[in-house]
């Protein structure tokens, strides 16, 4: 029966975007979709998994309403913005600055791998980033401090950034190579997969968006930005990803299945170890992060504000602790953007943040078809990655993506007079 109430609330969110938007690739369409593969493979609990109690399933339905209300709420307040005033531009040296030292961090974090191991071999490298830390790598607090507020943010707003532009503006083929070249070089270093899966889901998303947006697609534009180094990277990122696969040694399919089958049953374990409200603190955890971190290191403190801290230790719990979810089948993280906010204020905060996650998100994906410019559409490829990854966790409290959103909106991006946009603009178009 609860399977059958989620189904009907997805379906219900299914149909009413696709009749709004004339597409399912909206906010709603995508989470509703997620949602409701999520809910029929936790229902049918395969290899061992764990029956989920109604209780969490209800919950989770409750969180798709909100959702979908948050949508509807946000249709008619996202507003155009005034083209013949001001309009946002994009700052490329001080991108292009960035993504460079970037390049140099995880150079140097890949010699020092290679340095450990005494070759670069990708299942080695996979392992051994599972048991060290970057501490233990880096000595240098200040490298390290680098590579967390800056190294580790910009090279994943980079590729958003450079996407963006590809498909509103055009862009220089030479940023397109440096902004590959951080990422095959992260790859290498980190042992993982996901920027590459996001590249490619980025450039799918905003490839679809401005086809319907347009109705008749720019395929001049695309052609011209396309060159063969592109291509060259391109093969290469293909290479890397099917090496990367291959070297994991392990059950794709069961493991895809574990991964979108165990958020409610880790939702009901978690929320049981929720003691007292945090009231936007887990939820927003990434921004207070940011903002008491340097304070703690510049005050040399112990630990952060006692409030702050213990509901910072309960998220990290989520990640470091394991628990077992099935027969043979443990797991850690994948709590779901749900707990969060059942971390905030309860069942109500369920409610209550899904409906304000919502309503961002439809604000982001309607900005830009009003719009249609590229800090829009970076703003909205970043939306719909916290949508894909809400099975996981809520983004905004990762340090990290929290400072994606800053860098984004206060360096990458300037706001002007469309006059004096118009050199910057120029600067960018592929030539």
């Amino acid at each position: 029966m609860e399977l059958l109430f989620i189904s009907l609330v997805c379906l219900t969110s299914i149909i009413l975007t696709t009749y709004f938007n004339r597409t399912i690739l909206t906010p709603l369409g995508v989470f509703a979709i997620l949602w409701m593969i999520i809910s029929l493979f936790s229902y049918i609990h395969l290899y061992g998994l764990y029956e989920t109690e109604t209780r969490s399933y209800l919950l989770i339905a409750l969180g798709l309403f909100g959702f979908s209300l948050g949508c509807g709420i946000a249709r008619p307040i996202t507003v155009k913005r005034n083209a013949n005033t001001h309009s946002y531009h994009i700052r490329t040296e001080i991108v292009e600055i960035l993504i460079c030292l970037s390049i140099l961090f995880y150079a140097y974090l890949l010699y020092r791998i290679y340095i450990d191991l005494g070759s670069i071999d990708l299942y080695s490298i996979q392992r051994y980033n599972r048991t060290m830390d970057i501490e233990s790598l880096i000595s240098s607090s200040s490298i390290r401090l680098f590579g967390s507020f800056i190294a580790g943010p910009v090279s994943s707003l980079a590729p958003i950034v450079v996407i963006a532009l590809f498909f509103t503006e055009g862009i220089k083929s030479r940023s397109i190579v440096e902004t590959a070249l951080l990422l095959t070089i992260k790859m290498l270093a980190t042992g993982s997969r996901s920027t590459l899966l996001f590249l490619f889901m980025y450039g799918i998303i905003a490839y679809n968006i401005n086809k319907n947006v347009e109705k008749v697609y720019k395929v001049k534009r695309i052609k011209k930005g396309i060159s063969l180094k592109l291509l060259a990277v391109l093969v290469l990122g293909i290479v890397l990803f099917v090496a990367m696969t291959l070297s994991r040694n392990m059950q794709v399919w069961r493991s895809l299945y574990l991964d979108l089958a165990i958020p409610p049953i880790m939702f009901q374990k978690w929320s049981d170890s929720v003691t007292g409200y945090s009231f936007g603190q887990a939820s927003l955890g990434g921004f207070f992060f940011i903002i008491l971190y340097p304070v703690q290191l510049l005050l040399r403190l112990p630990l952060m504000p006692l409030g702050f801290q213990e509901v910072y230790d309960l998220v990290n719990s989520t990640v470091s602790d394991w628990i077992i979810v099935g027969s043979g089948v443990p797991a850690n993280a994948y709590v779901s953007l749900f707990w969060y906010f059942y971390a905030d204020l309860g069942v109500f905060g369920v409610f209550l943040g899904s409906l304000l996650f919502g309503m961002w998100c439809n604000w982001c994906y309607l900005s830009y078809l009003n719009n249609k410019g590229s800090f829009e559409l970076s703003l909205c490829l970043l939306m719909f990655s916290t949508i894909v990854l809400s099975f996981v966790r809520l983004q905004f409290t990762l340090p990290n993506y929290a400072l994606m959103i800053v860098l984004l909106v206060f360096v990458f991006y300037g706001r002007g007079s469309k006059q004096g946009n118009t050199s910057s603009s120029r600067q960018l178009t592929t030539r």
